[in-house]
């Protein structure tokens, strides 16, 4: 049976990867097609770190947080980009992350039977797309599992990775010049979860025991959290779900 993913995945992940010992923390100011995530192991002594880049979705931050738990699990350190960047495919540390992370979002039999039970044109990124959201990851994931099961061959893999590019860099390129313009559409994100998926849940966890042992005020949490006092609440809210 294909798993669904909800919404919350990489927030659900980062729970369970915490309550590992390994701190999960955002981090900004980096565009993702610079650096996505990256991992920090130094010895048995020291807390591992998964980094993850604030600016990916949240099906691109679930696949990057299991890719980089695996480097963690394999004792190593890593900055990661795209998966179809031309390092990634030859370094072979990088291809079993990679692996790995695909096979527990979107497992090969669970593929094989949605791809046989329709029928699909894997040159077109229309039809990746519907693959893709039946198991709510991103289309490169589906592209990549696409080309280790042979459902396309190295140069459709290396075609629709372009399209991807092109795509991202058109819609980077389109929301620059409409801001410039003013005409950019009104964004209202939710400010509560985001900031708990940039702050981690651990450090959330603490500031939010801080604040119910009158440690903090909800002045100091929005001061430390650098957002508005009108999102404290809704912040605390989201905070308790994940201390479930």
């Amino acid at each position: 049976m294909v798993r669904k993913i909800c919404g919350n995945y990489g927030l659900y992940l980062n729970a369970r990867i915490e309550e590992q010992g390994i701190f999960v923390q955002g981090f900004s100011g980096v565009d993702n097609s610079t650096v996505r995530a990256m991992a920090i192991y130094q010895d048995k002594n020291t807390m591992p770190i998964i980094g993850i880049n604030t600016k990916d979705s949240m099906r691109a931050k679930s696949f990057s947080l299991i890719h980089e738990l695996v480097h963690i699990i394999k004792k190593t350190s890593s900055i990661c980009n795209a998966m179809y960047d031309k390092t990634v495919l030859q370094n072979q540390e990088e291809v079993f992350c990679n692996a790995v992370a695909g096979e527990v979002l979107a497992p090969f039999d669970a593929i094989k039977t949605i791809i046989n039970n329709d029928t699909y044109d894997f040159t077109k990124l229309e039809d990746i797309q519907k693959v893709a959201k039946i198991f709510s990851v991103s289309r490169e994931v589906i592209i990549r599992r696409l080309l280790d099961l042979g459902y396309i061959n190295k140069t459709n893999y290396d075609t629709l990775t372009t399209l991807l590019r092109d795509e991202y860099f058109a819609e980077k390129e389109k929301r620059k010049q409409q801001k410039s313009e003013g005409t950019k559409e009104p964004f209202r994100p939710n400010i509560a979860r985001n900031t708990v998926d940039k702050t981690s849940i651990a450090l959330s966890k603490a500031i939010y025991i801080g604040y119910c042992e009158d440690v903090f005020s909800k002045y100091d949490v929005a001061q430390i959290l650098s957002i508005n006092l009108k999102h404290v609440d809704n912040y605390f809210m989201e905070v308790a779900h994940w201390s479930r």
